[in-house]
């Protein structure tokens, strides 16, 4: 509980999940012993199965934690239970059997992939250039998720297997710039690359009714990538898709941005939240700031992203 509350919290936390068929509640309290397990506090009944939406399935949530696996020269294959943050795992240390497996079958990508891009590069011509055959792959999961890797972190492809003789997965990228299709270690790679591919292939998967929580998308990226990421994150939300993403970039909050004002996501289908400490005490205050029409903030409070202009005056 102690990790939970602030350490002069009065009041407790309440958190509920509610579908048609689920209720769950747990209670975080001041007032209870700070080793108790939360699980022991949902009211009603003891633990039941996670609503459908939760389950295994892979389509309906995904959360990524911000230490994501990096570069592997293996990677682990899921064991029945171990998806329950979603389809490549918290740290996306199942991206590469998920996708592995998503080649074998054929798995469609969820939702209009190649609508999304085209609309992308109308608005957008200089950052995304679909050929000839983009429509049909990007039908195919797996093919989606090496288009919009090679548009956020550009040159890149990738290539993936399952090993089950070792229980493991490999994956390879392939940079060619001469057609030679020469394969690298990810060891070899940026950690970026190994960090956004997981984060790309969830939002491709979730269903339009999904759940998407991610913390830092940004990571490892060039500011480049940065706004793209923010763009591909509005498409994964103008699908239906629900994305709560806690970032520190101003490339990414500039790429929302840019996908609000190129008609990519209404303007209304996002909002900022800004949290900043409060001076005296160990509390801190959240101010919510809307994105207008045309991409700008409704307020642009202080120390909201606004070092550079900061530190380009004392230049």
């Amino acid at each position: 509980m102690r990790d939970v509350l602030h350490p002069e919290a009065r009041a407790g936390i309440e958190l509920g999940i509610r579908t048609r068929e689920y209720y769950s509640q747990t209670l975080f309290s001041p007032e209870v012993p700070g080793e108790v397990d939360a699980r022991q506090l949902i009211a009603g009944a003891p633990l039941r199965l996670p609503p459908p939406l939760l389950d295994e399935s892979g389509q309906g949530f995904a959360y990524l934690n911000a230490e994501r696996i990096g570069p592997r020269v293996v990677y682990q294959l899921p064991r029945p239970g171990d998806i329950l943050t979603g389809p490549v795992g918290a740290r996306g240390e199942f991206t590469t059997a998920f996708l592995a497996r998503c080649r074998q079958s054929n798995r469609a990508a969820s939702g209009n992939w190649f609508r999304l891009l085209q609309q992308t590069a109308e608005h957008m011509p200089e950052d995304l250039v679909l050929d000839e055959g983009s429509e049909k792959n990007l039908t195919r999961l797996d093919l989606a998720v090496k288009q919009v890797l090679a548009w956020i972190v550009p040159g890149i492809d990738f290539e993936t297997s399952e090993q089950n003789p070792i229980d493991s997965a490999q994956l390879s990228y392939i940079r060619d710039p001469s057609g030679t299709r020469t394969q690298v270690r990810p060891t070899h790679m940026g950690f970026g690359v190994s960090y956004s591919l997981p984060l790309i292939a969830a939002g491709i998967a979730l269903s339009e009714l999904g759940l998407l929580l991610v913390e830092n998308p940004e990571a490892h990226l060039q500011p480049l990538s940065q706004s793209r990421m923010g763009i591909f994150l509005a498409l994964v939300a103008s699908r239906g898709t629900q994305v709560f993403a806690e970032t520190h970039s101003d490339h990414l909050v500039n790429g929302v941005r840019l996908a609000v004002k190129n008609h990519l996501l209404g303007a209304q289908e996002v909002r900022f939240f800004y949290f900043t400490k409060r001076r005296g005490d160990d509390s801190s205050s959240v101010r919510e700031l809307a994105v207008l029409p045309d991409g700008n903030l409704s307020a642009w409070p202080e120390g909201f992203f606004d070092q550079i202009e900061r530190d380009l005056a004392r230049l």
